[in-house]
């Protein structure tokens, strides 16, 4: 990750928090999994899973499509 890419998923970061919502990012180390790289977003106080799912009715979620869903 370079440090541009780095710098937006901070300040994505903090706009999901100043949302009350919550930005994580996949914990698979294995550039083969269906997940690697990417991002959902989760309500903390319920500890569900708002957008970027990829469980086929909602793709994967990148850092534009991040950005897309929290600007919107």
């Amino acid at each position: 990750m370079d440090r541009d890419e780095k710098t937006r998923e901070d300040r994505l970061r903090h706009l999901a928090r100043r949302k009350g919502l919550r930005l994580v990012k996949s914990r698979s180390r294995n550039p083969e999994t269906v997940g690697f790289g990417h991002y959902k977003i989760i309500d903390p106080d319920r500890n569900w899973v708002v957008a970027g799912t990829g469980n086929g009715s909602e793709p994967l979620f990148n850092l534009d499509d991040v950005e897309e869903y929290l600007t919107a």
